[in-house]
């Protein structure tokens, strides 16, 4: 595998991280950047998952800021039957990982 940005070799497929995991973590890329433009996305991040402005962002306000990026970049499809929710879906897979960064960060 090739390194990340982040210089990582994460591997694909049955012994390596999963499409799901691609998948949100394509979701979040942008802000890591060290650009201008990722600088912006970042400020603009921190006022949207810190609606009350006190410079601190919660376990829900994070929550809430996950699930708006999610949904936004995989919109749900299709009715009825074929209904899908994959911005949903990624965030409820990953949830516990962000909450124990949460929880390892405070």
């Amino acid at each position: 595998a090739e390194p990340n940005e982040f210089g990582m070799r994460i591997s694909k497929g049955k012994m390596g991280a999963s499409k799901d995991f691609f998948d949100f973590s394509a979701c979040f890329a942008p802000y890591c950047a060290e650009t201008k433009e990722a600088e912006k996305l970042r400020e603009e991040g921190m006022i949207e998952a810190d609606p009350n402005g006190n410079g601190l962002c919660s376990l829900a306000e994070i929550e809430t800021f996950v699930l708006k990026r999610l949904l936004a970049t995989y919109p749900n499809t299709g009715k009825g039957n074929e209904f899908k929710t994959p911005g949903k879906d990624l965030w409820t897979a990953f949830r516990p990982c962000y909450i124990r960064a949460f929880k390892d960060a405070a």
